[in-house]
């Protein structure tokens, strides 16, 4: 397995991010299709949004200071092209299939600043990974601050934030989609942790065998 530190430094080679983030926007485009339409038939729409993930991925992967509530604005926006304005939203949602209670309009941009201070100076010291973005994610779409694109978000920002943890993100498919909603439908961040362990260590074997043949191609190449 490749080591945290080696992935941490790939962040910014930019053959190595043509290699692993194309795919990895690919296979979270075709999650996020059986997410949110229960299909993986390819169609247009498909396409517009796996170039705006791999935009949204690659924004956040090489902004290398804290999250901000604008910077999690821009995210949204970028998967979500056809809102110009993406700002909060500023009507109650009920989300279908849901009881959770998502935040009231006039209490989400304090509750969006809560999370960060949360997520930065609390949730931080915990020694698990998992643990604090599992919670940044479950509080995230508690709160859900947009109109729409709101998972799309969530799992972007966790993505990128476990890699630059040097960690594998893993990809959430039709196949582990009702534990996942089960998960967020109860509110359970240590079980929610350790779904994203489960998943990264999982996703860690393909990520091993996609750094072993960029290298293996890098080093051909300079023999020649």
């Amino acid at each position: 397995m490749i080591d945290k530190e080696k992935l941490i430094n790939l962040i910014g080679d930019e053959e190595f991010e043509k290699y692993y983030l194309e795919l990895l926007a690919s296979r979270f485009t075709t999650g996020s299709v059986q997410m949110e339409t229960d299909s993986d038939i390819a169609s247009y729409n498909n396409g517009i949004m796996y170039s705006n993930n791999l935009l949204a991925l690659k924004y956040l992967l090489h902004y290398n200071e804290k999250l901000r509530i604008d910077i999690i604005q821009k995210v949204a926006k970028i998967i979500d092209e056809d809102d110009n304005d993406k700002g909060f939203r500023n009507t109650t949602i009920q989300v279908g299939g849901s009881n959770v209670e998502r935040s009231n309009p006039k209490d989400i941009y304090m509750k969006m600043y809560s999370l960060l201070d949360s997520y930065y100076n609390i949730w931080s010291y915990n020694p698990n990974p998992f643990f604090k973005e599992a919670y940044f994610h479950l509080q995230f779409l508690t709160i859900h601050p947009f109109s729409d694109g709101n998972g799309r978000t969530a799992r972007i920002i966790t993505a990128t934030n476990l890699l630059k943890q040097g960690l594998i993100p893993g990809i959430i498919t039709s196949e582990n989609k009702k534990e996942y909603c089960d998960i967020i439908e109860s509110q359970n961040a240590e079980a929610l942790a350790e779904f994203f362990e489960r998943l990264s260590f999982k996703e860690e074997m393909l990520f091993t065998n996609i750094y072993r043949k960029y290298y293996e191609v890098e080093n051909e190449i300079k023999k020649l």
